[in-house]
C-alpha cells in the first residue's frame, strides 16, 4: 500500500536531519527527532478495518504525505500499468495538487485503484494498512513519513533524491526518480520474495529507532558528559 506522509517538511533541498555539535575539533551528528516522538504509535497500531474491506483483500501501496509540488504521485500512479490488477494505491492526505493529481488518475483511468483519503487522524492505522509504503518525491527536506514507514513495520520504497535516500538508504529500497518501471519491479520483487520483505523490515525498524526522541536525548546526554 501506498501511503503519502501527512508531515512532510518543506525545508530546502540542503537541509538535512542532522544536528551538529562541535567537540574536540570534531563534528558528531546527531539524527533530528523533529515531530518524531510517535514510534510507539505506530509500531502499536493496527490496520484499518474499513480500508482493508474497501479494497477487498488486494495488495495495498500507502502514501501518506502532503499533495504539494514537492511530491511526485504521478510515477506511482503510473507505475499501477505495470502493477497486477489486484494492486490499489492509497493517498492520505490534501494539498493545492490534489486536483491535478485526481485529475491525472482519471486521464490514466486508475480511478478504481487510486483511493483519495483525505487528511486523516489515523495515519498509524493506514500505514498499517499498507502492504508497502511509498515515498515518491522530486526532493524532501526530512522525509519524515518515511521513518513512520520504518517504524510501522512496513517496507518502504521511496525515490532517490535528497532528503530521503539518506534516510531511506541501507534500511529500505531506492529506486530512480520518475521511473514508474523500476518502482512496479521493486514492489513485485519484494511480493515474490517473503525473507527479503521480512530483512527490509527488521532494517527498517531499527533504523525507526535511529529517530526516537529517546535516543536523541541520551546521545546529547553522552555528548555533554565528554566535554
Amino acid at each position: 500500500m501506498d501511503v503519502w506522509s501527512l508531515h512532510a517538511n518543506h525545508r530546502s533541498k540542503r537541509e538535512y536531519n542532522a544536528s551538529a555539535i562541535r567537540l574536540s575539533a570534531a563534528f558528531v551528528a546527531l539524527p533530528n527527532h523533529k515531530q518524531w516522538h510517535r514510534r510507539e504509535k505506530f509500531s502499536t497500531s493496527h490496520p484499518s478495518r474499513r480500508l482493508d474491506a474497501a479494497i477487498l483483500g488486494g495488495e495495498t501501496v500507502g502514501d501518506g504525505s502532503c499533495i504539494r509540488a514537492a511530491k511526485d504521485h504521478e510515477t506511482v500512479i503510473c507505475a499501477l500499468h505495470h502493477l497486477p490488477d489486484e494492486y490499489h494505491l492509497l493517498l492520505a492526505g490534501d494539498g493545492e495538487r490534489r486536483k491535478m493529481v485526481e485529475g491525472f488518475v482519471e486521464s490514466q483511468n486508475l480511478s478504481h485503484r487510486v483511493h483519495f483519503l483525505g487528511n486523516r487522524q489515523d495515519v498509524a492505522a493506514v500505514l498499517k494498512t499498507a502492504d508497502v509504503v511509498v515515498m515518491s518525491s522530486h526532493y524532501e527536506g526530512f522525509g519524515l513519513s518515511a521513518v513512520e514507514g520504518f517504524a510501522s513495520g512496513r517496507p518502504v520504497v521511496a525515490s532517490d533524491v535528497p532528503g530521503l535516500r539518506e534516510i531511506i538508504g541501507g534500511a529500505g529500497i531506492l529506486f530512480p526518480q520518475g521511473d514508474a518501471k523500476s518502482f512496479a519491479h521493486q514492489i513485485i520483487t519484494l511480493d515474490k520474495n517473503p525473507e527479503l520483505q521480512q530483512q527490509t523490515i527488521s532494517k527498517g525498524l531499527q533504523r525507526a529507532r535511529l529517530y526516537d526522541i529517546s535516543t536523541m536525548v541520551q546521545k546529547y546526554y553522552d555528548i555533554y558528559h565528554r566535554l
